[in-house]
């Protein structure tokens, strides 16, 4: 969810590139992460780019003052110290 209004060019990127936007509240969340899970399991989707840093658990505060910054997804990884 972003912190503030976004402006989106309807015309470049849904309209001329074809994208479909969906939303999704609440009701249709099991199925989406079912979904998501067949994709990864199958090897359809790969993940790996939303990962930004890997870190060990004593890097935990480290990693949780990262979040909220300009970070994707963080790892804490047992055993990576």
């Amino acid at each position: 969810m972003p912190k503030q209004p976004f402006t989106l060019d309807v015309t470049q990127y849904v309209i001329k590139q074809g994208l479909t936007l969906k939303g999704s509240f609440g009701r249709s969340l099991w199925q989406t992460w079912d979904v998501l899970s067949s994709l990864v399991s199958r090897g359809r989707l790969d993940l790996d780019m939303l990962v930004t840093h890997k870190m060990g658990l004593s890097q935990f505060q480290e990693a949780l003052d990262l979040q909220g910054g300009n970070t994707g997804k963080v790892l804490l990884l047992p055993g990576r110290d």
